[in-house]
């Protein structure tokens, strides 16, 4: 809740500590451990963010049984490799870029494999976004465009707040990128727009998140 507030620095904070309390089963330290990392990573602390990633594949070595209960509290491998490719996203740079576009097509791969009836679609949409979002900052357009088009097909029944501040993010890189004339940078403008308007919110106004 504090990261979504945008309270990054109460994240850590409380991500940290909550590593004092050992669940006795599960992925819980996992999560703690991911949350951190895209906290730091928005703070600009890279060496820190890089650390708390490690910690999350470190706890995920530990993991020995399920998580008990279960559901939205679960913490998959695709969702870890999902946070993931955000913090590469919020550390930026060439190698920052390649690692978000790999780690959210891992998690893609990991999303879309479950059954349909145990798909996180929500999830999955944010992965999408974050790999159009890595590709677009590389120049690939057309890469970006698919990926939203599969998002703005996959949520519209369900438009959750989540992927709604990732789309007005992504609505706001297309104004800085070199291509932002180009009709298929103007016509994804409009995409995003017009999905963000259908649920009342303009998908351009405040700070990107």
């Amino acid at each position: 809740m504090a990261y979504w507030d945008d309270r990054c620095r109460d994240s850590v904070e409380l991500a940290q500590d909550g590593l004092r309390h050992h669940p006795e089963s599960g992925t819980a330290m996992v999560r703690l451990a991911a949350v951190e990392a895209r906290a730091q990573a928005r703070l600009g602390d890279a060496h820190a963010a890089e650390r708390a990633l490690t910690r999350a594949e470190e706890a995920r070595e530990q993991v020995v049984e399920a998580d008990d209960p279960a559901g939205l509290m679960e913490f998959p491998v695709a969702k870890q490799y999902g946070y993931a490719s955000s913090t590469a996203l919020w550390l930026g740079g060439q190698v920052g870029l390649a690692r978000a576009e790999r780690d959210a097509i891992t998690a893609i791969a990991g999303y879309a494999q479950e059954p349909a009836e145990r798909q996180r679609i929500g999830e999955l949409c944010l992965a999408r976004l974050d790999l159009a979002a890595a590709r677009l900052r590389g120049g690939e357009l057309d890469g970006a465009v698919e990926q939203v088009d599969l998002v703005l097909v996959a949520a519209a029944a369900r438009r959750t707040e989540a992927v709604l501040r990732r789309l007005r993010r992504l609505g706001k890189a297309l104004e800085r990128t070199p291509l932002q004339a180009a009709p298929a940078a103007v016509e994804l403008r409009e995409k995003i727009g017009s999905f963000c308007a259908a649920r009342g919110v303009s998908p351009l106004v405040g700070q990107p998140r």
